[in-house]
């Protein structure tokens, strides 16, 4: 990946080059997709589930939240 003085919207920077973030973007977004689907296979999206778990207002503080965080991988950059 090239890095160094590119032209953006707002002038000359010190960035990454357009190749470069394209493939950062391509990246993310396969992450996301992926992430997603974990989620909705651990049946984290169903909207009707959903409403009926959680009240509208909750006065006594946060609800716990469940994470699905990967392991970093390696591979990606």
């Amino acid at each position: 990946m090239s890095h160094g003085f590119h032209e953006t919207v707002q002038g000359e920077r010190f960035t990454i080059s357009k190749a470069a973030r394209r493939t950062v973007l391509d990246r993310l977004l396969a992450i996301n997709h992926q992430r997603y689907a974990e989620e909705v296979k651990a049946d984290l999206h169903d909207k009707k589930k959903a409403k009926a778990k959680s009240p509208k207002f909750q006065i006594t503080g946060l609800a716990p939240q469940r994470e699905l965080i990967s392991p970093l991988r390696a591979d990606l950059f």
